[in-house]
């Protein structure tokens, strides 16, 4: 395990829980474009160095080119060797021709003496599209970025660099980490010989950093050996995080009143939630407090208020709009990836930067929504209220009550029972019509009646009624034989209810005589 390894360990350890195993095995490509012209001299020591210490530094299966700048016939591979993939033997190779003559910083007057800028940009460009060399690319080139050639002296502008944009494969312009190191130079450059342009326009922005001493340029070889894991790393979590963020499916839909979100994401352990803010679209969404939103559940996001809401039950037509929705993904590991993206020089504006937080434009069909400033159930219990109301008002109205009698009176005296019927003027006698019941002889007066009640009234019950209303008392007796029940004169008691018709005995005593009546 390199020093790099475990100062990442270091610096980011849940990102190594993560992606340490893998680290080892994510390969990459390094380019070295490096001016070896005679302005370059006072570097030739520290970038030999260097190289052979990065050269040792990174793992076996990494890739490396090591081209050498000069004049338009001697800019070539160092030792022909493009896109080589290192190991032992290859780390020796490359010492040596690092310390050969081949890769030695020329001389003023040196009859290869130049820098061609355009067919170093060829050569980087050649590299990296060779067959197997890795997605993930690091272009170092350092010079001063001034052109010269026996050719055509400074001027740059007799290449054809338009030539050259859009060479490059397009999955290795994607993952291309390219830096401009440039060396500072005692002499005077013409700024119509820079080629830093023409670089930006064929790679993309380049980021330039400045060296102003052999010593600086040493520090900074110190730094990219760290870099380099950092940027591998960061190439394997930009794509995990795209790739579970294009699977992650966020659904919105209308519901009643709300508007409810939905997450779907595959597990993750870089980020497993997100969170969903809605801005109010025609002034009748609002957005209702949620927690963060777990993969495979739903929530409310906003509740719909009509704008002109109406006491009587109804519906408006809401929706067919278009609102903006605010995405956060609350990652554990934030904090982490933040900062590695700073030390891989990422910005908030950088296009493929690892993104916490979005917003997008989702459109909401028409739906209807109630209206009303009572809620649909309160209606509903209304509505059921005056349904019942009305069903007991009309079987109220239409309900029968006329029943037909017949009627056997005993008379009990202290010499015996004597029995007779006792026929009464109408026979039979039709409750429900009204009347009384005058048995001949008798000292009082029996008077069946039908009443009718609301059937809601429940402490009410419709039936049939007796009533006394001359004599003492009387007592009823079913013919279930349950208590008597007795009645005083001028008093009422139900006999039965409606539909409910049985035998009631009533017995009154007068004196010694008991009369017995028989309501059948």
């Amino acid at each position: 395990k390199s020093d790099a390894v475990a100062r990442m360990e270091k610096d980011f350890p849940g990102l190594m829980a993560i992606y340490g195993e893998r680290l080892q095995s994510r390969n990459a490509h390094y380019i070295f474009a490096v001016d070896i012209s005679s302005s370059m001299h006072d570097y030739e020591q520290v970038v030999k160095e260097s190289l052979r210490a990065f050269v040792k530094a990174v793992p076996d299966g990494d890739q490396i080119t090591i081209i050498r700048m000069c004049d338009e016939t001697s800019t070539d591979y160092v030792g022909m060797y493009k896109c080589i993939t290192v190991n032992d033997n290859v780390r020796q190779d490359i010492d040596q021709l690092v310390r050969s003559a081949e890769f030695r910083f020329l001389q003023k007057g040196d009859p290869h003496d130049g820098s061609d800028g355009f067919t170093t940009t060829q050569k980087v460009i050649e590299a990296m599209n060779t067959v197997g060399s890795s997605d993930l690319t690091f272009v170092y080139m350092l010079t001063d970025f001034e052109y010269w050639t026996h050719k055509n002296g400074y001027d740059k502008n007799k290449e054809n660099w338009r030539s050259l944009e859009g060479s490059l494969v397009a999955n290795r312009s994607e993952m291309l980490c390219r830096y401009g190191i440039e060396l500072n130079t005692s002499g005077n450059l013409k700024a119509s010989a820079i080629f830093k342009p023409e670089l930006d326009h064929i790679f993309g922005p380049l980021s330039y950093q400045r060296v102003t001493s052999p010593t600086v340029l040493a520090d900074w070889f110190n730094h990219i050996i760290d870099n380099v894991s950092a940027m591998k790393i960061n190439s394997m979590l930009k794509a995990d995080w795209q790739a579970w963020a294009d699977s992650g499916k966020i659904g919105i839909e209308p519901k009643g009143s709300r508007l409810v979100a939905s997450f779907d994401a595959p597990e993750s352990p870089l980020c497993d939630r997100c969170q969903i803010a809605v801005d109010g679209a025609d002034g009748y969404l609002e957005a209702v407090p949620h927690e963060v939103l777990q993969s495979g559940q739903s929530l409310c996001i906003a509740l719909c208020h009509p704008q002109h809401p109406t006491f009587l039950p109804s519906f408006a037509q809401q929706g067919n709009c278009d609102i903006v929705l605010h995405i956060a993904y609350p990652s554990d590991l934030e904090e982490e990836i933040t900062r590695l993206g700073r030390v891989c020089g990422e910005t908030d504006s950088t296009p493929d930067a690892v993104c916490f937080a979005t917003q997008r434009t989702h459109h909401i069909g028409s739906w209807r929504v109630w209206n009303s400033q009572l809620p649909l159930w309160l209606w509903a219990v209304i509505l059921l209220v005056a349904l019942v109301a009305l069903a007991a008002l009309v079987w109220w109205l239409v309900m029968p009550m006329k029943h037909c009698w017949s009627i056997m009176v005993k008379v009990k005296s202290p010499e015996g029972i004597k029995s007779r019927v006792e026929e009464a003027d109408d026979m039979p006698f039709t409750i429900g019509k009204g009347g009384s019941i005058k048995i001949d002889g008798a000292p009082f007066t029996l008077q069946v009646s039908s009443r009718k009640y609301y059937p809601l009234l429940t402490w009410k019950k419709s039936g049939y009624y007796l009533t006394l209303q001359d004599g003492d008392f009387a007592e009823l007796t079913d013919m279930y034989g349950s208590e008597p029940v007795t009645v005083s004169v001028g008093q009422s008691t139900l006999l039965f209810r409606r539909k409910h018709t049985e035998t009631i005995t009533v017995t009154v005593k007068n004196n010694k005589t008991l009369y017995i009546v028989e309501l059948t």
